[in-house]
Protein backbone atom coordinates (compact mmCIF):
# COMPACT_ATOMS: atom_id res chain seq x y z
CA UNK A 1 0.00 0.00 0.00
CA UNK A 2 1.25 3.47 -0.85
CA UNK A 3 2.04 5.86 1.97
CA UNK A 4 -0.54 8.34 0.71
CA UNK A 5 -3.31 5.75 0.68
CA UNK A 6 -2.25 4.44 4.10
CA UNK A 7 -2.37 7.92 5.66
CA UNK A 8 -5.69 8.77 3.99
CA UNK A 9 -7.29 5.54 5.21
CA UNK A 10 -6.18 6.30 8.77
CA UNK A 11 -7.44 9.87 8.47
CA UNK A 12 -10.75 8.64 7.12
CA UNK A 13 -11.27 6.12 9.92
CA UNK A 14 -10.28 8.62 12.61
CA UNK A 15 -12.42 11.49 11.34
CA UNK A 16 -15.36 9.19 10.64
CA UNK A 17 -15.41 7.97 14.24
CA UNK A 18 -14.78 11.39 15.78
CA UNK A 19 -17.39 13.17 13.67
CA UNK A 20 -19.89 10.37 14.27
CA UNK A 21 -19.53 10.90 18.03
CA UNK A 22 -19.77 14.65 17.54
CA UNK A 23 -22.91 14.28 15.39
CA UNK A 24 -24.54 11.99 17.94
CA UNK A 25 -23.65 14.36 20.77
CA UNK A 26 -24.92 17.37 18.83
CA UNK A 27 -28.23 15.66 18.02
CA UNK A 28 -28.65 14.43 21.60
CA UNK A 29 -27.97 17.91 23.03
CA UNK A 30 -30.46 19.62 20.70
CA UNK A 31 -33.22 17.06 21.28
CA UNK A 32 -32.63 17.21 25.03
CA UNK A 33 -33.02 20.95 24.91
CA UNK A 34 -36.28 20.58 22.97
CA UNK A 35 -37.60 18.10 25.55
CA UNK A 36 -36.61 20.45 28.36
CA UNK A 37 -38.51 23.28 26.70
CA UNK A 38 -41.60 21.07 26.31
CA UNK A 39 -41.36 19.95 29.96
CA UNK A 40 -41.02 23.55 31.16
CA UNK A 41 -44.12 24.50 29.19
CA UNK A 42 -46.02 21.60 30.74
CA UNK A 43 -44.90 22.60 34.23
CA UNK A 44 -46.01 26.19 33.69
CA UNK A 45 -49.40 25.11 32.36
CA UNK A 46 -49.93 22.62 35.18
CA UNK A 47 -48.95 25.26 37.79
CA UNK A 48 -51.57 27.64 36.40
CA UNK A 49 -54.22 24.93 36.55
CA UNK A 50 -53.32 23.96 40.12
CA UNK A 51 -53.39 27.57 41.33
CA UNK A 52 -56.76 28.19 39.71
CA UNK A 53 -58.10 24.97 41.18
CA UNK A 54 -56.88 25.82 44.69
CA UNK A 55 -58.17 29.40 44.40
CA UNK A 56 -61.59 28.20 43.33
CA UNK A 57 -61.30 29.93 39.97
CA UNK A 58 -63.15 28.35 37.10
CA UNK A 59 -60.80 26.13 35.09
CA UNK A 60 -60.60 26.36 31.31
CA UNK A 61 -62.16 23.71 29.16
CA UNK A 62 -60.19 20.47 29.05
CA UNK A 63 -59.61 21.11 25.34
CA UNK A 64 -59.11 24.85 25.11
CA UNK A 65 -57.96 24.99 21.48
CA UNK A 66 -54.29 25.26 22.35
CA UNK A 67 -53.73 21.56 21.55
CA UNK A 68 -53.10 21.04 25.28
CA UNK A 69 -55.52 18.84 27.17
CA UNK A 70 -55.76 18.06 30.83
CA UNK A 71 -57.68 15.96 33.27
CA UNK A 72 -58.09 16.18 37.08
CA UNK A 73 -59.29 13.30 39.16
CA UNK A 74 -59.62 12.87 42.89
CA UNK A 75 -57.47 10.13 44.47
CA UNK A 76 -57.01 8.72 47.96
CA UNK A 77 -54.15 9.65 50.22
CA UNK A 78 -52.73 6.14 49.99
CA UNK A 79 -52.80 6.27 46.23
CA UNK A 80 -51.16 9.69 46.25
CA UNK A 81 -48.36 8.40 48.45
CA UNK A 82 -47.62 5.62 45.99
CA UNK A 83 -47.24 7.99 43.04
CA UNK A 84 -44.43 10.40 42.23
CA UNK A 85 -45.23 14.03 42.92
CA UNK A 86 -44.37 14.90 39.30
CA UNK A 87 -43.45 12.70 36.37
CA UNK A 88 -43.04 12.97 32.60
CA UNK A 89 -43.53 10.38 29.89
CA UNK A 90 -44.00 10.07 26.15
CA UNK A 91 -47.31 8.79 24.85
CA UNK A 92 -49.64 9.03 21.85
CA UNK A 93 -53.00 10.78 21.45
CA UNK A 94 -55.60 10.72 18.75
CA UNK A 95 -55.81 14.03 16.86
CA UNK A 96 -59.23 14.62 15.37
CA UNK A 97 -58.28 17.01 12.60
CA UNK A 98 -55.52 14.64 11.46
CA UNK A 99 -57.55 11.47 12.09
CA UNK A 100 -54.47 9.70 13.36
CA UNK A 101 -52.43 9.19 16.49
CA UNK A 102 -49.61 11.61 17.17
CA UNK A 103 -46.80 11.65 19.71
CA UNK A 104 -47.44 13.62 22.89
CA UNK A 105 -45.65 14.58 26.09
CA UNK A 106 -47.55 13.76 29.30
CA UNK A 107 -47.05 15.37 32.74
CA UNK A 108 -48.61 13.81 35.83
CA UNK A 109 -48.51 15.61 39.17
CA UNK A 110 -50.16 15.23 42.60
CA UNK A 111 -51.57 18.12 44.67
CA UNK A 112 -53.98 18.59 47.57
CA UNK A 113 -56.37 21.35 48.59
CA UNK A 114 -57.02 22.99 51.95
CA UNK A 115 -59.34 20.12 52.91
CA UNK A 116 -56.44 17.64 52.54
CA UNK A 117 -58.08 16.14 49.48
CA UNK A 118 -55.68 14.70 46.94
CA UNK A 119 -55.97 15.17 43.21
CA UNK A 120 -54.05 13.88 40.21
CA UNK A 121 -53.50 16.33 37.37
CA UNK A 122 -52.60 14.96 33.94
CA UNK A 123 -51.56 17.43 31.23
CA UNK A 124 -51.02 16.31 27.65
CA UNK A 125 -49.14 18.35 25.06
CA UNK A 126 -48.93 17.13 21.42
CA UNK A 127 -45.32 17.01 20.20
CA UNK A 128 -45.74 16.38 16.48
CA UNK A 129 -44.15 19.77 15.79
CA UNK A 130 -41.29 18.88 18.08
CA UNK A 131 -40.86 15.51 16.32
CA UNK A 132 -40.83 17.24 12.95
CA UNK A 133 -38.16 19.54 14.28
CA UNK A 134 -36.15 16.59 15.64
CA UNK A 135 -36.41 14.86 12.26
CA UNK A 136 -35.21 18.01 10.49
CA UNK A 137 -32.34 18.37 12.94
CA UNK A 138 -31.36 14.72 12.38
CA UNK A 139 -31.29 15.22 8.59
CA UNK A 140 -29.26 18.42 8.94
CA UNK A 141 -26.83 16.77 11.36
CA UNK A 142 -26.27 13.85 8.99
CA UNK A 143 -25.75 16.16 6.03
CA UNK A 144 -23.34 18.23 8.09
CA UNK A 145 -21.53 15.04 9.09
CA UNK A 146 -21.11 13.92 5.48
CA UNK A 147 -20.08 17.37 4.24
CA UNK A 148 -17.55 17.83 7.06
CA UNK A 149 -16.07 14.38 6.43
CA UNK A 150 -15.70 14.98 2.69
CA UNK A 151 -14.34 18.50 3.16
CA UNK A 152 -11.79 17.43 5.77
CA UNK A 153 -10.60 14.50 3.65
CA UNK A 154 -10.24 16.63 0.51
CA UNK A 155 -8.34 19.33 2.41
CA UNK A 156 -6.10 16.71 4.05
CA UNK A 157 -5.46 15.09 0.67
CA UNK A 158 -4.43 18.38 -0.91
CA UNK A 159 -2.27 19.44 2.02
CA UNK A 160 -0.62 16.02 2.35
CA UNK A 161 0.05 15.66 -1.39
CA UNK A 162 1.55 19.15 -1.57
CA UNK A 163 3.65 18.63 1.56
CA UNK A 164 4.92 15.21 0.42
CA UNK A 165 5.69 16.28 -3.15
CA UNK A 166 9.49 16.55 -2.51
CA UNK A 167 9.45 13.06 -1.00
CA UNK A 168 7.74 11.51 -4.02
CA UNK A 169 10.07 13.35 -6.41
CA UNK A 170 13.03 11.89 -4.54
CA UNK A 171 11.49 8.40 -4.71
CA UNK A 172 10.98 8.79 -8.46
CA UNK A 173 14.60 9.89 -8.87
CA UNK A 174 15.85 6.89 -6.87
CA UNK A 175 13.63 4.49 -8.82
CA UNK A 176 14.90 5.72 -12.18
CA UNK A 177 18.56 5.64 -11.11
CA UNK A 178 20.81 2.86 -12.36
CA UNK A 179 24.31 2.03 -11.18
CA UNK A 180 26.88 3.29 -13.62
CA UNK A 181 24.85 6.30 -14.74
CA UNK A 182 26.21 9.75 -13.94
CA UNK A 183 23.28 11.88 -12.88
CA UNK A 184 23.04 15.21 -11.04
CA UNK A 185 21.57 15.41 -7.55
CA UNK A 186 17.76 15.54 -7.41
CA UNK A 187 16.32 19.04 -7.25
CA UNK A 188 14.56 19.53 -3.95
CA UNK A 189 13.24 23.05 -3.38
CA UNK A 190 11.49 22.15 -0.14
CA UNK A 191 12.11 24.31 2.92
CA UNK A 192 11.49 21.36 5.23
CA UNK A 193 14.73 20.40 6.93
CA UNK A 194 13.92 16.69 7.07
CA UNK A 195 13.39 16.51 3.31
CA UNK A 196 16.60 18.42 2.64
CA UNK A 197 18.52 16.09 4.94
CA UNK A 198 16.93 13.03 3.33
CA UNK A 199 17.88 14.22 -0.16
CA UNK A 200 21.49 14.89 0.85
CA UNK A 201 21.77 11.53 2.63
CA UNK A 202 20.33 9.57 -0.28
CA UNK A 203 22.53 11.32 -2.84
CA UNK A 204 25.62 10.77 -0.69
CA UNK A 205 24.76 7.07 -0.30
CA UNK A 206 24.26 6.66 -4.04
CA UNK A 207 27.58 8.38 -4.73
CA UNK A 208 29.30 5.93 -2.37
CA UNK A 209 27.55 3.01 -4.08
CA UNK A 210 28.67 4.31 -7.46
CA UNK A 211 32.28 4.55 -6.27
CA UNK A 212 32.18 1.01 -4.87
CA UNK A 213 30.55 -0.29 -8.03
CA UNK A 214 33.15 1.39 -10.19
CA UNK A 215 35.96 -0.02 -8.05
CA UNK A 216 34.42 -3.48 -8.22
CA UNK A 217 34.16 -3.39 -12.00
CA UNK A 218 37.71 -2.11 -12.27
CA UNK A 219 38.97 -4.82 -9.93
CA UNK A 220 37.22 -7.60 -11.88
CA UNK A 221 38.54 -6.22 -15.15
CA UNK A 222 42.10 -5.92 -13.86
CA UNK A 223 42.04 -9.27 -12.08
CA UNK A 224 40.65 -11.09 -15.12
CA UNK A 225 43.17 -9.45 -17.40
CA UNK A 226 46.10 -10.21 -15.10
CA UNK A 227 45.06 -13.85 -14.63
CA UNK A 228 45.06 -14.63 -18.34
CA UNK A 229 48.85 -14.64 -18.62
CA UNK A 230 49.69 -16.94 -15.65
CA UNK A 231 46.92 -19.34 -16.66
CA UNK A 232 48.27 -19.49 -20.20
CA UNK A 233 51.82 -20.06 -18.88
CA UNK A 234 50.62 -22.90 -16.63
CA UNK A 235 48.78 -24.50 -19.55
CA UNK A 236 51.86 -24.28 -21.79
CA UNK A 237 54.12 -25.79 -19.14
CA UNK A 238 51.72 -28.65 -18.47
CA UNK A 239 51.33 -29.32 -22.19
CA UNK A 240 55.13 -29.38 -22.48
CA UNK A 241 55.21 -31.73 -19.51
CA UNK A 242 52.95 -34.20 -21.31
CA UNK A 243 55.67 -34.66 -23.92
CA UNK A 244 58.05 -35.85 -21.21
CA UNK A 245 58.45 -39.44 -20.10
CA UNK A 246 55.47 -39.70 -17.73
CA UNK A 247 53.55 -42.64 -16.50
CA UNK A 248 49.91 -43.16 -17.50
CA UNK A 249 48.73 -42.16 -14.03
CA UNK A 250 50.79 -38.95 -14.16
CA UNK A 251 49.40 -38.12 -17.61
CA UNK A 252 45.85 -38.52 -16.27
CA UNK A 253 46.58 -36.10 -13.43
CA UNK A 254 48.17 -33.59 -15.82
CA UNK A 255 45.14 -33.92 -18.09
CA UNK A 256 42.78 -33.18 -15.16
CA UNK A 257 44.85 -30.13 -14.26
CA UNK A 258 44.81 -28.90 -17.86
CA UNK A 259 41.04 -29.35 -17.95
CA UNK A 260 40.68 -27.31 -14.72
CA UNK A 261 42.93 -24.58 -16.12
CA UNK A 262 40.89 -24.55 -19.33
CA UNK A 263 37.71 -24.03 -17.33
CA UNK A 264 39.42 -21.26 -15.34
CA UNK A 265 40.58 -19.59 -18.53
CA UNK A 266 37.09 -19.76 -20.05
CA UNK A 267 35.52 -18.38 -16.84
CA UNK A 268 38.13 -15.64 -16.70
CA UNK A 269 37.46 -14.62 -20.31
CA UNK A 270 33.74 -14.58 -19.60
CA UNK A 271 34.20 -12.34 -16.56
CA UNK A 272 36.44 -10.05 -18.58
CA UNK A 273 33.83 -9.88 -21.34
CA UNK A 274 31.09 -9.13 -18.79
CA UNK A 275 33.24 -6.37 -17.33
CA UNK A 276 33.71 -4.85 -20.78
CA UNK A 277 29.93 -4.86 -21.29
CA UNK A 278 29.33 -3.08 -17.98
CA UNK A 279 32.08 -0.57 -18.76
CA UNK A 280 30.34 0.34 -22.04
CA UNK A 281 33.32 -0.72 -24.21
CA UNK A 282 31.04 -1.84 -27.06
CA UNK A 283 29.97 1.51 -28.45
CA UNK A 284 29.45 0.70 -32.14
CA UNK A 285 25.73 0.59 -32.87
CA UNK A 286 24.06 -0.71 -36.00
CA UNK A 287 20.89 -2.51 -37.09
CA UNK A 288 21.00 -6.26 -36.46
CA UNK A 289 18.49 -9.00 -37.22
CA UNK A 290 18.44 -11.77 -34.58
CA UNK A 291 16.78 -14.24 -36.95
CA UNK A 292 19.81 -14.03 -39.26
CA UNK A 293 22.11 -14.65 -36.29
CA UNK A 294 20.06 -17.75 -35.42
CA UNK A 295 20.45 -19.07 -38.97
CA UNK A 296 24.21 -18.49 -38.72
CA UNK A 297 24.79 -20.08 -35.30
CA UNK A 298 22.22 -22.85 -35.15
CA UNK A 299 24.04 -25.41 -37.36
CA UNK A 300 27.14 -25.29 -35.13
CA UNK A 301 25.07 -25.83 -31.97
CA UNK A 302 23.15 -28.72 -33.53
CA UNK A 303 26.42 -30.36 -34.56
CA UNK A 304 27.94 -29.94 -31.07
CA UNK A 305 24.88 -31.26 -29.27
CA UNK A 306 23.87 -33.85 -31.88
CA UNK A 307 24.26 -36.62 -29.27
CA UNK A 308 21.22 -35.25 -27.40
CA UNK A 309 18.96 -35.68 -30.44
CA UNK A 310 17.16 -32.38 -29.70
CA UNK A 311 14.42 -31.27 -32.09
CA UNK A 312 14.78 -27.62 -33.14
CA UNK A 313 11.98 -25.59 -34.73
CA UNK A 314 12.15 -21.96 -35.90
CA UNK A 315 9.23 -19.64 -36.59
CA UNK A 316 10.18 -16.31 -38.16
CA UNK A 317 6.79 -14.71 -38.78
CA UNK A 318 8.10 -11.16 -39.18
CA UNK A 319 11.32 -9.25 -39.53
CA UNK A 320 12.81 -8.17 -36.19
CA UNK A 321 15.47 -5.48 -35.92
CA UNK A 322 17.54 -4.27 -32.95
CA UNK A 323 19.67 -1.16 -32.70
CA UNK A 324 22.75 -2.43 -30.85
CA UNK A 325 26.34 -3.57 -31.10
CA UNK A 326 26.63 -6.52 -33.53
CA UNK A 327 29.10 -8.41 -31.32
CA UNK A 328 26.79 -8.12 -28.32
CA UNK A 329 23.80 -9.15 -30.43
CA UNK A 330 25.58 -12.32 -31.54
CA UNK A 331 26.66 -13.04 -27.96
CA UNK A 332 23.10 -12.51 -26.73
CA UNK A 333 21.61 -14.98 -29.21
CA UNK A 334 24.49 -17.42 -28.75
CA UNK A 335 24.07 -17.52 -24.97
CA UNK A 336 20.33 -18.11 -25.24
CA UNK A 337 20.85 -20.93 -27.72
CA UNK A 338 23.61 -22.48 -25.62
CA UNK A 339 21.43 -22.27 -22.53
CA UNK A 340 18.60 -24.01 -24.38
CA UNK A 341 20.89 -26.87 -25.52
CA UNK A 342 22.98 -27.27 -22.33
CA UNK A 343 20.03 -27.41 -19.95
CA UNK A 344 17.90 -29.63 -22.16
CA UNK A 345 17.49 -33.40 -21.95
CA UNK A 346 18.02 -36.07 -24.58
CA UNK A 347 15.21 -36.06 -27.10
CA UNK A 348 13.99 -32.66 -25.94
CA UNK A 349 12.85 -29.75 -28.07
CA UNK A 350 13.75 -26.12 -28.75
CA UNK A 351 11.48 -23.59 -30.43
CA UNK A 352 12.74 -20.19 -31.58
CA UNK A 353 10.13 -17.51 -32.36
CA UNK A 354 10.75 -14.18 -34.03
CA UNK A 355 8.15 -11.44 -34.56
CA UNK A 356 8.36 -7.70 -35.09
CA UNK A 357 8.25 -7.19 -31.33
CA UNK A 358 9.66 -10.31 -29.66
CA UNK A 359 12.49 -12.81 -29.83
CA UNK A 360 11.66 -15.99 -27.89
CA UNK A 361 13.74 -19.07 -27.18
CA UNK A 362 11.77 -21.86 -25.49
CA UNK A 363 13.12 -25.25 -24.52
CA UNK A 364 12.25 -28.36 -22.57
CA UNK A 365 14.28 -29.00 -19.43
CA UNK A 366 13.71 -29.30 -15.72
CA UNK A 367 10.14 -30.02 -14.68
CA UNK A 368 10.06 -27.19 -12.15
CA UNK A 369 10.05 -23.44 -12.67
CA UNK A 370 13.32 -21.63 -12.03
CA UNK A 371 13.59 -18.75 -9.57
CA UNK A 372 12.74 -15.62 -11.57
CA UNK A 373 14.50 -13.42 -9.03
CA UNK A 374 17.82 -15.27 -9.23
CA UNK A 375 18.01 -16.85 -12.67
CA UNK A 376 19.88 -13.87 -14.16
CA UNK A 377 22.34 -13.56 -11.26
CA UNK A 378 25.96 -14.56 -11.70
CA UNK A 379 26.79 -18.20 -10.88
CA UNK A 380 23.17 -18.97 -9.99
CA UNK A 381 22.81 -22.02 -12.22
CA UNK A 382 24.60 -25.26 -11.46
CA UNK A 383 27.79 -25.53 -13.44
CA UNK A 384 27.09 -28.60 -15.52
CA UNK A 385 28.09 -29.59 -19.01
CA UNK A 386 30.74 -26.89 -19.16
CA UNK A 387 28.39 -24.09 -18.14
CA UNK A 388 30.08 -21.20 -16.30
CA UNK A 389 26.88 -19.93 -14.67
CA UNK A 390 27.40 -16.55 -16.34
CA UNK A 391 25.50 -16.99 -19.61
CA UNK A 392 22.19 -15.51 -18.49
CA UNK A 393 23.96 -12.82 -16.45
CA UNK A 394 25.65 -11.72 -19.68
CA UNK A 395 22.27 -11.81 -21.47
CA UNK A 396 20.80 -9.45 -18.87
CA UNK A 397 23.82 -7.13 -18.96
CA UNK A 398 23.63 -6.90 -22.78
CA UNK A 399 19.89 -6.20 -22.63
CA UNK A 400 20.34 -3.45 -20.05
CA UNK A 401 22.85 -1.47 -22.11
CA UNK A 402 20.99 -2.16 -25.40
CA UNK A 403 17.56 -0.96 -24.20
CA UNK A 404 16.05 -4.44 -24.32
CA UNK A 405 13.95 -6.35 -21.79
CA UNK A 406 14.57 -9.99 -20.95
CA UNK A 407 11.91 -12.03 -19.14
CA UNK A 408 11.56 -15.65 -18.11
CA UNK A 409 8.31 -17.63 -18.19
CA UNK A 410 7.49 -21.25 -17.41
CA UNK A 411 4.39 -22.93 -18.75
CA UNK A 412 3.49 -26.49 -19.72
CA UNK A 413 6.95 -27.72 -18.60
CA UNK A 414 8.62 -25.37 -21.08
CA UNK A 415 11.15 -22.65 -20.21
CA UNK A 416 10.80 -19.44 -22.21
CA UNK A 417 13.22 -16.52 -22.48
CA UNK A 418 11.58 -13.50 -24.11
CA UNK A 419 13.49 -10.49 -25.45
CA UNK A 420 11.53 -7.31 -26.20
CA UNK A 421 12.52 -3.82 -27.22
CA UNK A 422 11.87 -1.22 -24.51
CA UNK A 423 11.10 1.36 -27.17
CA UNK A 424 8.45 -0.82 -28.82
CA UNK A 425 5.30 -1.93 -27.03
CA UNK A 426 4.97 -5.70 -26.91
CA UNK A 427 1.94 -7.20 -28.61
Amino acid sequence: MKLKNYVFSRFFLTYTVLLAFWTFGFYYAITSEINDEADDALEDYSSQLIMKSLAGVELPAEEDGSNNTYAIRKITKKEAQRKEIISFRDSAIYVDFKSEHEAARVLTTIFKNSKNEYFELTVIMPTFERDDMRHSILICALLLYVMLTITIMVVNALVFSKSMDPFYKLLKWIESHKLGEIRPAPKNKSNIEEFQLLTKTVYRSIQQAEELYSQQKQFISNASHELQTPIAICQNRLEALTESDLTEEQLKEVGKTLNTLSNMSRLNRTLLFLSKIENMQFSDISTVEPQLIVVKLLPDFMEIFSHKKITVETTFSDKLEWKMNPTLAETLVSNLLKNAFVHNYEGGHIHIYCTTHQFIVSNSGSKEELDKNKIFERFYSTKTNGSSGLGLAIVRAICEISHLNVNYHFEERTHKFIITDKKKPAK
